[in-house]
């Protein structure tokens, strides 16, 4: 820790962000970016990790008109559709 303490984190550790929502975290979702647009036309992306849901609503409220996070069997994805929108989490995250 940063004040020189430590501390015991406890399992289950995956790469997958639905282990750590399931654990009891912060919901987290898993994300791909690239600054280079023709990457997309080749469908796939630069970079892969996982952000915090709220980094990503954040991100999508302010240069994604128009889309919305949905929670999907586990998972939090973007979608066009405004009536699958799950409103449990999304409201004040």
């Amino acid at each position: 820790m940063e004040d020189g303490s430590s501390r015991v984190l406890k399992g289950p550790w995956s790469s997958n962000s639905h282990a750590v929502n399931t654990a009891g975290f912060d919901p987290c979702m898993e994300v791909s970016w690239t600054e280079d647009y023709s990457v997309w036309e080749r469908g796939h992306t630069f970079y892969g990790g996982a952000v915090l849901v709220t980094v990503a609503r954040d991100a999508i409220r302010r240069y994604l008109e128009g889309v919305y996070l949905i929670k999907d069997d586990g998972y939090w994805c973007p979608s066009l559709s405004q009536d699958e929108v799950v409103k449990e989490v999304i409201k004040e995250i």
